[in-house]
């Protein structure tokens, strides 16, 4: 392999945007992960400091320069545990007001959250940066000891990984107390630990913004360190965690950096070095050890309903309340309910009863008045901590076009599943407004998070032309990522409608007919096609017929019957024959 390729190589590997699988239908994907990046941290980062109490631009070293931190709280800063973060951008870019994307669940946790701030390289060199994270940390032990927190963590991404090694580095033993104050947890998440390589590379050091020659990046490479024994004992003594964090789809050269750096701990005797992949939390962990949950989860939110089933089936005997709802909530999409009936008694005493109470409702609308009542009585004194009667009861008020009263059940909750359905509810309102400011949270908690992407795309199509595009790319993303289902192809077509483009909307819904002959969806949008392109009557009619004869109890059919009933009535009441007997 020449120098030459093996740099352009070099110039991906080290270059996060362009190995990300999302926002690849953009012409420019890589400048639109750069700024929906950006986008969201600052959105977050404003909300929590909108939300909570919050001391900024504290200053922990030097003067009029950016070595400042912001301190965002409940109510004290006295005794919360500390989560401090360092921010990532190659040491030339971001700040901290783009930091905050996990500030409000963490504080929903009970901590505080510390945004740190730093100089930018070329304004200072990168070991003047790294001194700036060495006066960080001596700050940060005076502010614990004047605020009693019962625990430390510290995170840094990236670049920002590379800065908080500096709590390894030899140097910082001169500037520490003879003891550390209850640092318990190092977040390392797709770090730099060797700039040998890197240095040189335009992505990351354009015209050598950062100072460097070979000798400089090896003094800087945390893998070519020497680690000072007496401060690795500090560390011990503290019980300290370090996580060493990267992502599935970072590149290889990051994933090997992190596997590298993790050894290079074990080997020093550090006690507890924990290297984790694609699992960026103990939630994500834990959900990663029950896959088949989280996989039945999934294949319910994208609408791969059999997908579902064929995940919990095999765990029925022994799977888990929460894992079960999901198979009964399937059955149920794809009008099985008789399955839930034979599979949950009326005498069951698990939340699972619940999706009883749907089948019922569905089959018997003119009783669900009565079986609503039963749920609320349900929710008002069950402590359900899987969530399902509060879910199963909105989905029925929904069904009775109840929106209002749906929406009282799921209001305050921070469960994805009941703010996703607020989002409908508000939609079906034309609250536009509210479902924005809605989602906007949902993206706080997770932005990744299926259910989150999905109600940006139904805010957007709910919005307008403008922002459908974004719609179709998370559509088409899942598709790509998992699998085409009706649900996620009725969502493109409906953007492909909107846009005019109806030939690529005839495709997608022909496709999407290929999974599901006689879908709802699928068969409205058709009809609504062929009335706009002009198509023939026994084409629509064709289309009606069907819908007519596999749901004839669905909200469209209903409501196109009486509109139909209306319009004849007039029709007579107005005809020329009847106008002439009247005269």
């Amino acid at each position: 392999m020449s120098s030459s390729t093996a740099a352009v190589d070099f110039e991906k590997e080290y270059s996060p945007s362009l190995n990300i699988k999302r926002f690849q239908n953009y012409e420019k994907p890589y400048e639109k992960v750069v700024q929906h990046f950006i986008s969201q941290g600052k959105a977050a980062t404003t909300l929590a400091f909108r939300n909570h109490k919050v001391r900024e631009n504290v200053r922990y070293g030097g003067l009029n320069d950016n070595q400042l931190v912001d301190i965002i709280y409940n109510d004290s800063e006295f005794g919360s545990p500390i989560f401090a973060y360092i921010h990532g951008g190659y040491w030339t870019s971001l700040d901290k007001s783009s930091s905050g994307t996990f500030v409000g669940p963490l504080l929903e946790q009970g901590y505080r959250v510390l945004l740190v701030d730093y100089n930018l390289c070329p304004t200072v060199t990168l070991e003047e940066l790294c001194e700036q994270i060495r006066n960080f940390f001596k700050w940060l032990q005076h502010y614990a000891k004047e605020t009693q927190p019962n625990s430390i963590s510290i995170c840094g991404h990236s670049a920002g990984a590379h800065l908080l090694c500096q709590i390894f580095n030899e140097d910082f033993l001169g500037q520490q107390q003879p003891e550390l104050y209850a640092i318990n947890h190092l977040f390392l998440i797709s770090g730099v630990y060797d700039l040998r390589e890197l240095w040189e590379l335009t992505c990351c050091n354009e015209n050598n913004k950062l100072g460097l020659d070979a000798v400089r990046a090896e003094h800087l490479s945390p893998l070519c360190w020497s680690y000072n024994k007496k401060l690795l004992l500090l560390h011990n003594k503290q019980d300290l965690q370090v996580h060493v964090m990267v992502a599935e789809n970072d590149s290889s050269t990051f994933i090997k950096q992190s596997h590298s750096y993790a050894e290079k701990l074990k080997s020093i005797a550090l006690k507890k070095i924990l290297l984790n992949i694609n699992k960026m939390s103990k939630t994500l962990q834990e959900e990663d050890t029950n896959s088949t949950l989280f996989y039945a989860r999934n294949e319910y939110y994208i609408g791969n309903f059999l997908g579902s089933v064929n995940f919990v089936l095999p765990e029925q005997g022994t799977a888990s309340t929460e894992l079960l709802s999901y198979m009964y909530l399937s059955y149920l999409a794809i009008d099985s309910g008789r399955l839930v009936a034979s599979y949950v008694k009326e005498d069951n005493e698990t939340p699972l009863l619940a999706f009883r109470y749907m089948h019922e409702a569905f089959e018997q609308p003119e009783k669900i008045e009565d079986i609503l009542s039963k749920l609320m009585d349900k929710v008002a004194i069950d402590e359900d901590e899987t969530n399902i009667w509060h879910i199963a009861t909105a989905i029925i008020y929904c069904y009775n076009n109840q929106f209002e009263n749906a929406l009282k059940i799921l209001h305050g909750s921070n469960n994805l599943e009941s703010m996703a359905l607020s989002v409908q509810c508000l939609l079906r309102m034309n609250r536009i407004d509210l479902a924005k400011q809605l989602m906007g949270k949902m993206q706080e908690i997770s932005d990744d998070h299926t259910l989150t992407q999905l109600a940006q795309a139904w805010v957007a199509l709910s919005t307008g032309t403008e922002q459908m595009q974004d719609a179709f790319h998370i559509f088409q993303e899942f598709c790509e990522k998992y699998k085409p289902t009706p649900l996620l192809l009725n969502g493109q077509a409906v953007v492909h409608i909107g846009l005019e483009r109806y030939e690529e909307a005839d495709a997608v819904l022909r496709e999407a007919l290929t999974k599901k002959h006689n879908d709802y969806d699928t068969l409205i949008n058709l009809m609504v096609l062929a009335h706009l392109t002009g198509k023939s009557s026994e084409t629509i009619t064709r289309y009606w017929d069907q819908l007519q004869q596999f749901f004839p109890k669905s909200e469209f059919v209903l409501d196109m019957e009486n509109k139909s009933a209306e319009f004849d009535k007039l029709c007579s009441q107005y005809s020329v024959e009847e106008t002439l007997t009247q005269a």
